[in-house]
């Protein structure tokens, strides 16, 4: 487009410049012939050739003058056309530079949130990592009792709702309600909790509002399917239930629940990944 425009300004001034030296060339030619021819008898072939000549010399010299005329408006047009072309190349570079500035200034904007965001996460999860010490997976653990799994339920409420519900991801939130969920069927088969509609693999996902759930994880599963204790272990339950122990089966599927929560924690801080190591190392 802008060769176009370039070679009609040079047409147009071509035309101009053309014009003019028509115009100096028509002006000399009359101003000439009166001369060559003024006295009809007294001029010989030869010296009304020699003003044939001057006319030719003076073509001439307009045909150069036209030349000149012509580049110096070619000459002329360039410049400004280099001159625009810079111009719009500023702001091309002036636009470019604004853009960089705002993707820099988001991704500076990323990188501060995810740093500030892994802090947080591991502020709270070294918190929950401490607490779940009772739920091992090695050694054996301790023997633990329906007020333990109590408090240990309260304790992850107060957890979850004290700030760390905001930083978790998905998969650690799933996972901390799969242990909640977990705690609650047993409280629930002594009577300390209710979970209206039943603990049936069928009702549950509904009951629970588990829609991740394609299935009930495995110990889920075992726990539901567990044999409601005798009306004496459930009235023993309610008045001491620090009294009540828990039997291995459902202990050790809690213990799974557990050790599944804190592996998706190490998966959220991806704190067990291979360190890069320096070339001189390996």
């Amino acid at each position: 487009m802008g060769s176009g425009v370039l070679k009609c300004m040079i047409s147009r001034s071509a035309g101009i410049s053309v014009a003019l030296a028509a115009g100096i060339v028509l002006a000399v030619a009359l101003g000439a012939a009166p001369a060559a021819f003024a006295e009809d008898n007294g001029r010989s072939a030869d010296t009304f050739g020699h003003g044939g000549s001057n006319l030719a010399a003076l073509l001439g010299l307009a045909g150069t003058l036209v030349t000149a005329l012509l580049a110096f408006q070619a000459q002329r047009l360039v410049s400004k056309t280099q001159a625009s072309n810079a111009t719009a190349l500023e702001a091309i570079k002036q636009t470019n530079a604004s853009a960089l500035e705002a993707i820099k200034s988001q991704l500076e904007f990323r990188v501060e949130s995810d740093r500030l965001l892994q802090e947080k996460r591991i502020f709270h999860y070294e918190r929950l990592l401490a607490v779940l010490q009772n739920l091992p997976k090695y050694p054996e653990p301790k023997p633990l009792s329906l007020l333990a799994l109590r408090d240990l339920t309260d304790w992850l409420q107060g957890w979850y709702f004290g700030g760390a519900g905001l930083y978790m991801n998905t998969d650690v939130r799933n996972r901390y309600f799969d242990l909640q969920d977990g705690l609650r069927i047993v409280l629930a088969k002594y009577n300390l909790v209710s979970i209206p509609g039943g603990l049936g693999l069928q009702t549950l996902k509904v009951v629970l509002d588990r829609k991740d759930w394609e299935k009930p994880p495995g110990p889920i599963a075992t726990l539901s399917e567990l044999a409601d204790p005798s009306p004496e272990q459930k009235l023993k339950a309610r008045d001491d239930a620090a009294a009540v122990p828990i039997a291995s089966v459902p202990t050790e599927a809690l213990r799974e629940l557990g050790s599944s929560l804190r592996s998706a924690m190490c998966g959220d801080l991806m704190s067990r990944r291979t360190l890069a190591q320096p070339r001189e190392a390996r």
